[in-house]
């Protein structure tokens, strides 16, 4: 069985790894700075308090309980942060040895780069290091509650190098968690990063025009024009336009 180190222990960072305790897989799960409570919780009674589900075969740890021989051991290591944790988690692993792992990114999210570009999150995780990184980015429609409650879920892994991508899909998915793999690496990012924002622009118009009757043209007219843009942007970067219509942008 496989040893997944996972840090980071809100809800997305945690439900990932049910479906690969489900596999019987080993799970260390590593609270930040802001998840004492939640480890402290899941060490006396193995219940994520958020998620309100017992995990299994997890060993919960404090962020200052994290060693390097947790980095020897694993076959897979989670970056389960926010955005907002993605610069805290570069000077965190800077401070030990991670290379020939392999990573798996469940962060959405964009930044400028030093040509003032927006680029992906995963590029400023690997140009941070002086060895290659293997970051696999998990996309499409995922509600962290549901997964954890072993909800059918259909999501991807993308990686440019596809065996890799299957390699760690092979670890995680099963009856519940369907996973697509896919090599659009930089399209995969931009949707994941960008659809909740066109979902917002689609929810609008459900009251927009009427907030006493359900009316479905609006909607439906701006549903269509978001993909059409999405699609534009992936382009403009560089990206496979197929990912806007696929599970990515889900």
């Amino acid at each position: 069985m496989a040893k997944i180190l996972s840090i980071g222990a809100g809800v997305m960072g945690t439900a990932i790894t049910v479906p690969a305790a489900k596999n019987n897989h080993d799970i260390t799960l590593i609270g930040t700075h802001l998840d004492t409570e939640i480890i402290q919780s899941i060490k006396d009674t193995n219940i994520h308090p958020i998620l309100n589900v017992k995990l299994k075969n997890t060993d919960a740890k404090q962020i200052d309980e994290l060693s390097q021989s947790d980095f020897d051991e694993a076959d897979v290591i989670i970056i389960g942060v926010s955005s907002a944790g993605v610069n805290w988690y570069i000077d965190l692993l800077k401070k030990f040895k991670a290379q020939d792992k392999k990573f798996l990114i469940i962060t959405k999210g964009l930044f400028i780069n030093d040509e003032n570009s927006i680029d992906i999150l995963p590029n400023k995780i690997q140009n941070s290091f002086p060895y290659p990184i293997d970051i696999t980015a998990v996309a499409g429609p995922c509600k962290a509650i549901e997964l954890a409650q072993q909800y059918i879920t259909n999501i991807c892994f993308i990686n440019q190098n596809i065996e890799s991508a299957n390699s760690l899909a092979a670890l995680f998915k099963n009856e519940f968690y369907i996973i697509e793999t896919l090599t659009d690496f930089v399209g995969g990012e931009f949707c994941a990063a960008l659809k909740n924002v066109f979902s917002i622009m689609v929810g609008c118009s459900q009251t927009y025009y009427n907030d006493q009757v359900k009316i479905y043209n609006p909607e439906s007219g701006i549903f269509t024009h978001c993909i059409k843009e999405l699609a534009q942007i992936v382009k403009l970067h560089q990206g496979d336009i197929s990912s806007a219509y696929g599970s990515p942008a889900g």
